[in-house]
């Protein structure tokens, strides 16, 4: 049992959300489970709606995150749709704690990846990032390189501490002048919503930030390895998809590998801090362990020569 959903402060936050955004209040909520920087609720009105309190955000954040979703509907790209309050706010702040309300998506959670699945998760990755960035995106990713090395100088897992510490060793000090734009920052399967339609719905836009676009890729491919649906064909079949709609430049296809790399480092460093501070994680929080493998097939695939032949280098 999570301890957010025994939490009775929520039922007087939800209310009070009600309220505030002129919802049925008489409607059921359910918890929505997964997640560890915000609380979800589902509100079954006559449209069902999430009501996603940020208990990981700051208000800023939390602003920005609401503006990008409102941004992305004005550019015609399909995710959640961002309700304003009844005073024409886009975050309401319950106790502290900044919260939005958004549309619910009907669909399951993507899974196991095949190369038509992975084919069109790169389709819906280069859409994305052909939409301009909005007036004032996130100007990093929270769990940078500089967050990332704080994490491990305040770590004392000596295991952790040798293997990120050894994996960022081997980033890059800057990343040139790649193309940048607005990134997902998380756009693993779980967080892509697979509609009755057949289309593909990225959600879970709080780490959403300007970053270079090639990130995004590799933050994906790295997704696919940790469903164990990496293989060269769907590596492949992501890429194909992506550069149906923007092509990546030579600079960019050279960094995929390290993007790959990086991410798998970067989440570990996520997990292992979140799990690290006081009090359980509001959602699901698996091991920081996990990253592992992803980025070690990442080092095989360098050495083995899949990278230099998926990429034409």
């Amino acid at each position: 049992m999570k301890p957010y959903l025994t939490d009775t402060r929520y039922e007087g936050w939800l209310t009070e959300i009600c309220e505030a955004f002129d919802l049925d209040g008489r409607a059921s909520f359910s918890p929505l489970l997964g997640g560890t920087a915000n609380v979800s609720f589902v509100l079954d009105a006559e449209e069902r709606v999430i009501v996603t309190f940020c208990v990981g955000l700051s208000v800023q954040r939390a602003e920005r995150l609401a503006g990008l979703l409102e941004h992305l509907g004005l550019h015609g790209f399909a995710t959640n749709r961002l309700l304003r309050s009844k005073s024409g706010d886009r975050v309401h702040v319950v106790s502290g704690v900044p919260t939005i309300v958004k549309s619910f998506i009907v669909g399951d959670p993507v899974g196991a990846v095949d190369e038509a699945i992975a084919s069109r998760i790169g389709a819906v990755l280069g859409r994305l990032h052909k939409v301009p960035a909005p007036p004032d995106p996130a100007p990093d990713h929270a769990m940078d390189i500089e967050s990332m090395q704080r994490v491990v100088d305040g770590a004392r897992d000596s295991t952790f501490t040798a293997w990120v510490a050894a994996a960022l060793r081997t980033l890059p000090k800057d990343w040139g002048e790649l193309p940048e734009g607005v990134v997902h920052g998380d756009l693993i399967p779980d967080n892509l919503i697979e509609c009755p339609d057949g289309s593909l719905i990225p959600i879970d836009f709080e780490e959403a930030c300007l970053h270079p676009l090639v990130f995004d890729v590799g933050m994906s491919l790295f997704g696919l390895a940790h469903v164990h649906s990496l293989t060269p064909q769907t590596a492949a079949s992501l890429l194909a998809g992506y550069e149906a709609e923007r092509v990546l430049s030579p600079s960019e296809r050279e960094l995929i590998p390290t993007m790959v790399e990086y991410s798998s480092a970067m989440t570990a460093c996520w997990r292992f801090d979140l799990g690290q501070r006081e009090g359980p994680p509001a959602g699901e929080l698996r091991d920081w362990r996990e990253a592992r493998p992803p980025h070690a097939q990442s080092v095989e695939w360098r050495r083995s020569g899949i990278w230099s032949t998926l990429l034409g280098s």
